[in-house]
C-alpha cells in the first residue's frame, strides 16, 4: 500500500508530494512508537502492577491479558476496515501507472480517484515547485505564504518597492516559535530530572512522552527556521511565490 499514494503524486504539479509521503512513512511509526511504548506502562501502573512481584494483583493480570490479546485484535479489525475503504485498488493502481506514462509522453491523463482529466505538468511549474525557491517555500503553510504575498503586493504598489518586510516577519515568527519549542523542551527535560521514577512512575512516563514530543517539535521548528533564513537572505521574486501558491497542494 505504501508506494501507491506516492505513485499518485505525479498527477499533481508538485513533486513534493512523493517526499511528503516518504517522510510520513518514516516519521509516523516513530511517533506511534512513542505512545505505544509509554501507554502500556502507564496502564499497567494504573492497574496496580508491581515490578518483580509474584503473584501480581488481579487488576494487573487482567490488564496484561487485555494488552496482549484484546488490543491487537481491536487494531487488527480496524486495519481490515481501513483496507476495505482504501480507494487505490489494483485497477486504480494500473490506471495511475498508465497516467504516469501518458504524462511522460506529454499527454493528458485521467485521475482514477476523481475522474478528472489532468494535463501534463508544465516545466515552469515543476521548476518553481521542485527547485529553489520551491524547496524553501515548501516548509511553510499556505496562510504563512499568503501573508508574505500580501506584503509583497503592498510593497509593489507603494513608492520605493521592496518586499514590505514580508520575509523578515516570517523569519521573526519562526524564530519566536523555535525559541518557544526550545523552552518547552527545556521544561520537560527539567521536570524529568526532578521526578523520582520510583515514587511517581506514571508521572515519569508522561514527562518522558512530553520530552519526546517536544524534541520532535524542536527539530521540525529548526527545519522551518533554516528555510526562513534562506528566504530572508535570498528573497524570491513575487511571481515565483504566486506560481508556488497557485500550484501548492491543498493540505
Amino acid at each position: 500500500m505504501s508506494p501507491s499514494p506516492a505513485r499518485l503524486a505525479p498527477f499533481s504539479p508538485s513533486n513534493h508530494h512523493t517526499c511528503r509521503y516518504a517522510a510520513l512513512a518514516v516519521l509516523l511509526p516513530k511517533l506511534v512508537a512513542i505512545v505505544a511504548d509509554a501507554l502500556p506502562m502507564a496502564l499497567l501502573a494504573a492497574a496496580g502492577y508491581v515490578p518483580n512481584k509474584q503473584p501480581q494483583p488481579a487488576g494487573a493480570l487482567w490488564m496484561i491479558k487485555a494488552l496482549l490479546s484484546l488490543t491487537p485484535l481491536f487494531f487488527g479489525v480496524a486495519c481490515l476496515g481501513f483496507l476495505a475503504v482504501f480507494p487505490i485498488t489494483r485497477e486504480a493502481h494500473h490506471a495511475i501507472m498508465e497516467g504516469i506514462r501518458k504524462h511522460r509522453r506529454g499527454e493528458p491523463a485521467t485521475d482514477p480517484l476523481t475522474g478528472a482529466e489532468i494535463a501534463p505538468p508544465r516545466q515552469a511549474v515543476n521548476d518553481a515547485m521542485s527547485a529553489r525557491p520551491g524547496r524553501d517555500l515548501s516548509h511553510f503553510w499556505r496562510h504563512e505564504l499568503r501573508a508574505v504575498q500580501r506584503r509583497l503586493d503592498a510593497a509593489a504598489s507603494a513608492v520605493g518597492g521592496g518586499d514590505g518586510g514580508g520575509w523578515a516577519r516570517l523569519l521573526l515568527v519562526r524564530l519566536v516559535s523555535f525559541a518557544a519549542h526550545l523552552a518547552v523542551l527545556g521544561g520537560a527535560v527539567t521536570a524529568c530530572a526532578l521526578t523520582d521514577a520510583a515514587l511517581a512512575p506514571r508521572r515519569m512516563v508522561g514527562e518522558l512522552l512530553g520530552v519526546s514530543v517536544s524534541l520532535v517539535l524542536v527539530l521540525y521548528g529548526a527545519l522551518k527556521l533554516q528555510a526562513a533564513v534562506a528566504l530572508w537572505r535570498r528573497p524570491p521574486e513575487a511571481e515565483a511565490v504566486a506560481v508556488y501558491l497557485e500550484n501548492m497542494p491543498k493540505m
